[in-house]
């Protein structure tokens, strides 16, 4: 006899696991996963015939939840798998009706965490990337995970902005990405995260992909950068022009090579910051130039960060990076959307 597909929702409430509590009374639930730039969050739409989760059971600000997607016979008969969603803070309770319905909105990060809220100012001299990372994620009571270069310094300096908006401005400069979740800060080099192999493959043909939407913005692919700043204090002009191909020199196409040319003035004291910040800056610009939103049938293994091959979309074929992944269980069953770039060369 075949077992039918099945995915349940693992809750945990302040440490105490609720799920059978939550079973009974629940609509919906999304999971979103970011790999950067966004807190990840999860939302759970309960309905309140019996008044309880308006009242005794309402989700208080300083409560904590521990989601779990669990799947059973989804890929093949008697396997199971999981998806540690992680803990999330409560930040925005809603009551709808008729009929009655509660919604818990929570997110990865709370919403009055320093390092999202509390403007600072500060400097740091011969100092690498890590160490900044580090002094921010202890000053925010939160652990880091370093997953890359470190590059280095001779000053920096954060000046009336969050931690959160410095430390991730910083990282994007260097072509790192920043994410926060489950009480650490994360900083990882997405071209490494690329080179992964996929998680999982689909065929436009084969039966799991329910809808898909690709584009190509062939505005956004620029040939270089050109980066150019004066030091006021070592009172010289630091230049630099990084290049993914040959410029061509000639009268007939010197107006179209203007527009290949991107031009960047950033604060930068050295030669080799002036090279890492051209150069990361046009893979910045590059890296969008295609892109898909994916509506697949349910897969706990699709999360931000990591990679997928699509098949049989002609031109639009290839490895993708994903950034978004949202899982959705509901009536209409489980399933994920997908947010993803082509990776470059990919």
């Amino acid at each position: 006899m075949t077992k039918a597909r099945r995915t349940e929702v693992e809750v945990h409430y302040n440490g105490i696991n609720v799920s059978k509590d939550f079973a009974k009374d629940l609509k919906s639930f999304s999971y979103v996963d970011n790999a950067s730039g966004e807190s990840d969050s999860i939302s759970i739409t309960l309905q309140d015939e019996n008044e309880v989760w308006m009242n005794e059971w309402f989700a208080n600000k300083s409560d904590q939840i521990r989601a779990i997607i669990n799947t059973m016979n989804w890929k093949t008969q008697n396997d199971s798998e999981r998806l540690l969603c992680g803990t999330f803070f409560i930040d925005m309770p809603e009551l709808s009706g008729f009929p009655n319905e509660v919604t818990i909105n929570a997110a990865s990060v709370p919403a009055n965490e320093q390092l999202m809220s509390r403007p600072r100012t500060q400097k740091w001299k011969g100092i690498g990337l890590k160490r900044i990372a580090n002094d921010i994620a202890f000053r925010s009571g939160l652990k880091l995970e370093y997953l890359a270069n470190n590059p280095w310094y001779g000053s920096k300096e954060q000046s009336g902005v969050t931690d959160a908006a410095f430390l991730s401005e910083l990282c994007e400069s260097e072509g790192l990405a920043m994410k926060v979740t489950n009480r650490k800060i994360i900083i990882f080099k997405e071209s490494d995260f690329e080179k992964e192999k996929p998680v999982d493959s689909y065929h436009r043909k084969a039966g799991r992909v329910l809808s898909y939407n690709f584009n190509s913005d062939y505005s956004k692919g620029y040939a270089g950068v050109k980066l150019s700043y004066f030091d006021v204090k070592l009172k010289r002009k630091i230049e630099f022009l990084y290049t993914v191909r040959d410029i061509s020199n000639t009268n007939e196409e010197e107006e179209a090579n203007k527009n290949k040319i991107y031009l960047l003035n950033t604060k930068v004291h050295t030669g080799e910051e002036a090279r890492r910040a051209a150069q990361n800056k046009l893979r910045n610009l590059n890296k969008r130039e295609t892109q898909v939103d994916l509506t697949l049938l349910g897969n706990v293994n699709l999360v931000g960060g990591s990679t997928l091959q699509l098949d049989g979309f002609g031109k639009f074929s290839g490895k993708y990076f994903i950034e978004q992944a949202r899982h959705d269980i509901g009536s209409g069953g489980y399933t994920t959307q997908v947010r993803a770039r082509k990776v470059l060369g990919g």
